[in-house]
């Protein structure tokens, strides 16, 4: 990688100090780019991560409770009407 950004021409060479002390700061400039940014932004994303966990199994326990509810009471209306019948009386 690092001769692919920093290159000279065939016939130009630059002393191997030169060479070696951009690599050292290009590595340098690197690490520490990558070091800050995952320090400001890991915890951030994190925390936003947790809160949409938060909120999708909020959600799937709120879909499954109205799922449970709804077919509880469609289980117990055919009943109903099933007792409406036998009894004789009209269903309302």
């Amino acid at each position: 990688m690092w001769d692919d950004v920093i290159g000279e021409p065939e016939g130009i060479r630059s002393p191997a100090c030169a060479w070696n002390c951009s690599y050292k700061c290009f590595r340098g400039t690197k690490n520490c780019c990558y070091l800050l940014l995952t320090t400001i932004f890991a915890p951030c994303l994190a925390f936003c991560s947790a809160i949409n966990f938060a909120c999708l199994a909020f959600q799937v326990r709120v879909r499954i409770y109205l799922l449970m509810h709804e077919g509880k009471e469609f289980l117990q209306r055919p009943n109903d009407r099933f007792r409406t019948l036998l009894s004789g009386h009209s269903a309302s």
